[in-house]
């Protein structure tokens, strides 16, 4: 199994992108999570969550539902949805 190349994470340019995403999800309200996402966005939404600001997942595509999205707000299939 490969290790994780925390290099990468501690570079500076790393560090920064972190703090810039991180300062941005501290000031936001909600968050929009945009399916198909990656590891970071559903790490993202969770913690905005588990801090109590709203978390909306939209997705244009008919999935398979994930049990765990029954933490978030809602899920969107349209953009008037979204819109609301």
């Amino acid at each position: 199994m490969a290790s994780l190349d925390y290099k990468i994470i501690n570079h500076p340019v790393g560090i920064d992108g972190f703090n810039s995403d991180f300062n941005a999800m501290q000031w936001a309200d909600i968050c929009v999570m945009v399916l198909p996402c990656g590891r970071s966005a559903n790490t993202e939404a969770s913690w905005m969550a588990g801090v109590g600001k709203g978390v909306f997942v939209y997705s244009l595509e008919k999935q398979e539902s994930e049990l765990m999205y029954k933490i978030y707000e809602r899920i969107l299939c349209n953009i008037d949805e979204l819109r609301e």
